[in-house]
Order: C-alpha cells, then structure tokens, then sequence
C-alpha cells in the first residue's frame, strides 16, 4: 500500500499527462475513494480530483442567487483545490421552462488533488492511498468523432437559423450562437478524454463525473488562465475549414483571413467580450491570430487582464462566461424560444482553482455529456447579419468533426 510519501513509478508509451491522471482517478475509485472525479488539462500537464464531500450545487431555482453563492463557496475553500462548472442558464435573464438534469453550477473541494506529469504524480490535496496503478490501456479501442455518428437531416436546424436571422434582422450589430444536439451511443467518456490527442496547444481536455450526470471534452477556448493576480484569455470566433493538401489548405487560410463574414464575426464577438472584462481592472488585447486545428480553424484574439482593487477570481469567472447573444437585452430570451431544447452546461465554463490561486477556465465546447445512462452532444454556430443557414449546417458539421470520442464496451 502506497501514501503520498512513496512514490509511484506511472509509465505510459504515450507519455500523456491526461492517460496518467486517467489511471491514477481508476486506482483511486478501486482503493475507495467515492464521489464525483475530474481530469483537467493537456498531454503535459493535468490535474486528477477525487471526491468532494463539500460541494455547491445550484439548480434552476436558486439560479437568482447563484454568483453570491459560488462566490462564498471559492472564499471559503480558498486553500482547497475546486472543481466544477458554471453553465449557460446563469447568464441574466433566461427562463427556461424545459427542465435539464444538470445543475446550472457545481462546483466541489476535492478530498484528494493530483498534480500529474507524462509520468509522474505530485498530491496538492488529501493523502492518496494508491493501491494499484492500472497498466495503459491506451489504443485498446479506436478513437472516432461524431461527426461519423451524425444522421441529422439539416431541416430544423435551418430553420432555427433562419428565426435567429429575424431576430439579428440586418443588424450587423447582432449575434446569437445556436446549437443543435446529437444523440450518442454509450461512451466511456475517462477514455474519450484521455486517449484523443489534443486538437492545438490550446486546448484543454476534461472529463467530470458527478454520478447521474457527466461531461467530457476538449475545447481549444481557453477564457481563463491566471492567478489571483489577473489572467489571460483566449477568444475564439469565426470557424473556416482545413485540408489534408498543403497547397489547398493555404488557400483556404488565405480565403478565411479575408473573409467578410468571419471577420465581423470575430470583430463582434471580441468587442463583447472586451466589454464584459471592462469593469475588472486594466485590459488589453492582441490579435487576432489565427488558431489551426485538426479540422478547422479560427481567428483568436489574446486578452490580458490584471485585477483592480476588490476584484479577484470569482469576479473574473462571471465576467468570462460566454454571453452567446449580442446585445444580451432580449437576447437571452429570444434565444430560448429559438431552440428546442435545455443546454445544461454546454456554452458555459469547466475548470479548477488550485490551492496557490491558479486558475483555468475552459468553455464547454466539443464536449459529450451523459444524463444516467443517455448520451449527446451539443454544436453551435454563430449566426450574424451575414450568414446563411447553409453556411451554418455546414459549420456545425466541421466542429462535430472536432468531438473525439471513444465507444464503452
């Protein structure tokens, strides 16, 4: 039997922080521990929680109160290691009739934290008791994306589009993200994580199982990475597609760095955001860049953030978490009679606080999610005074091509 103080030789040919840490939350729910568990970060560096015998959760009806609630929640863990997720219903004014398994927020206080490496481990929290390290598993079974897994035929999402496109009515001022949910099959979603490697050196992995629900994915949106002291953010908007052919994929780059539609996408998109970081002390941005993915590519623009007097990480995850309209007046409400269906998580914020203050939001995005033993994922677009519900379809498409996945047995 092993303690934090013996160390664990943890030995993986593909040298992937997120297959260790993978390994080490399987070990760990052998030895006992129970309760929820996340995996969090890239192939060099990861963090594996387990149980969380102080959690927040905060469903619908208590959604009046929830940033004062997450906010004294973060103030009285603050030498703790904090998991969780905030989702899209605690942007103003929804009202969501249609009810979601998933909490709008949760967030626990890990009763074991885990530092990983490629091939090592460091605790943060709590005294591991590792009994057995499982062997890799790693190319046991065949990573797939959804794309490969979708039978939609477009009609209902073009015609959600073109109800989004009444709305924004020629306005290039407005913009709404839209989205479209994909039934699964039964996944294992720790592998779904831990086995596809990650899409830029951008992107986040995750996987965060609560019990009755659960989600995993990998988004290239990083919205917060920083400390107590400020942070960085990585805005992405205005999506275009890749080829597998040199030649054909600069041209499509140089098309995309040119196109009209994603470039006020983007503009649009970052003038929001900018706004929403506005009041949390000194702001600047650089940008923006272009971000190349497996499939895909967008246009990204760094925003730097240092906290002014009485503003700190609580104020800063608020201030990051997506809007998906723009202008939010009406926006919000508009948007719930469009879709058909409750997001839960999806198009909000996952990530962890650890100890020493370092922090890291991703936005919920290429991501499944499972509600008992039912699985989907959810894709978006943005819809603007220059698109086309084919242009959208089409994009929506492309990001499902982006949704590694791995089947359960």
């Amino acid at each position: 039997m092993a303690t934090k103080d013996t160390p664990i030789s943890v030995h993986c040919t593909r040298r992937d922080a997120r297959c260790n840490g993978a390994r080490l939350l399987r070990a760990l729910r052998a030895a006992g521990t129970s309760g929820p568990y996340f995996l969090y970060g890239d192939e060099r560096a990861a963090v594996a929680c387990a149980g969380a015998r102080e959690f927040l959760s905060i469903m619908p009806e208590g959604r009046a109160e929830a940033w004062s609630l997450a906010g004294d929640f973060l103030a009285r863990q603050i030498d703790r290691c904090v998991f969780g997720y905030f989702g899209f219903g605690l942007n103003g004014g929804i009202e969501e009739a249609r009810p979601s398994p998933f909490p709008d927020c949760w967030l626990g206080a890990a009763d074991v934290a885990l530092k990983v490496g490629p091939d090592s481990w460091t605790p943060m929290a709590g005294a591991p008791i590792v009994i057995d390290v499982p062997a890799c598993t790693c190319g046991d079974r065949p990573v797939q994306f959804a794309s490969t897994l979708d039978r939609s035929a477009p009609d209902d999402y073009l015609r959600t589009v073109r109800r989004a496109q009444a709305w924004i009515d020629g306005d290039a001022r407005k913009r709404m993200t839209v989205a479209r949910r994909l039934a699964l099959p039964a996944l294992d979603m720790l592998r779904s994580v831990s086995c596809v490697p990650s899409a830029s050196g951008h992107s986040r992995s995750f996987c965060l199982d609560l019990g009755d629900v659960g989600l995993a994915g990998q988004c290239p949106e990083v919205l917060m990475v920083g400390d107590r002291q400020g942070f960085v953010s990585y805005k992405l908007s205005g999506t275009f597609p890749r080829s597998a052919d040199p030649d054909a994929d600069a041209e499509l780059r140089r098309r995309f760095e040119a196109d009209p539609k994603n470039l006020a996408e983007h503009a649009n998109s970052a003038a929001s955001f900018g706004a929403a970081l506005a009041g949390l002390g000194t702001v600047t941005s650089t940008g923006p860049e272009v971000l190349d993915l497996r499939q895909l590519r967008h246009l990204m623009t760094r925003f730097q953030v240092t906290y002014g007097p009485g503003r700190g990480i609580a104020d800063g995850i608020r201030a990051v978490l997506p809007l998906g309209v723009a202008p939010s007046t009406g926006g919000y409400q508009a948007l719930m009679s469009i879709e058909t269906g409750a997001r839960g998580p999806f198009y909000g914020l996952v990530g962890l606080i650890e100890p020493d203050g370092a922090a890291s939001m991703t936005q919920v995005l290429r991501t499944v999610y499972r509600a008992d033993d039912e699985f989907h994922t959810w894709v978006g677009a943005a819809v603007t005074s220059q698109s086309t519900p084919e242009g959208e379809w089409a994009e929506t498409l492309i990001k499902l091509g982006e949704v590694g996945i791995v089947l359960a047995d």
